[in-house]
């Protein structure tokens, strides 16, 4: 998995900045009408609440992106995701997902 905006990363409080995440399917089964779902409240980091994830045949490496909207006071966000279908039931729910951590400075 390769990422924009590591975790650590400062942010200017107010910020809009793009995460993404190069995730590859390694299972045997293809992504279909997949989405991040997005768990908890994030430290204040504002973000869609789903985003859909590209089909992807086993093997494929796919980008997904995230618009972010940094809070205005500082703080530390941790946003996490979990791959599930479009009603919103998680696919792998034992596993800990993806995530992302910035601090928010002024």
């Amino acid at each position: 998995m390769t990422e924009t905006i590591t975790d650590g990363t400062e942010i200017r409080a107010s910020q809009v900045f793009t995460k993404t995440w190069d995730l590859r399917n390694a299972g045997t089964v293809p992504w279909k009408d997949r989405y991040l779902v997005r768990e908890g409240p994030g430290g204040g980091c504002t973000t869609e609440p789903k985003v859909r994830v590209p089909d992807a045949d086993p093997g494929e490496t796919v980008t997904i992106t995230v618009q972010v909207t940094a809070p205005s006071n500082p703080t530390v966000c941790h946003v996490s995701w979990k791959m599930a279908d479009a009603q919103g039931h998680h696919y792998f729910p034992q596993l800990t997902g993806i995530w992302f951590d910035v601090i928010v400075v002024r």
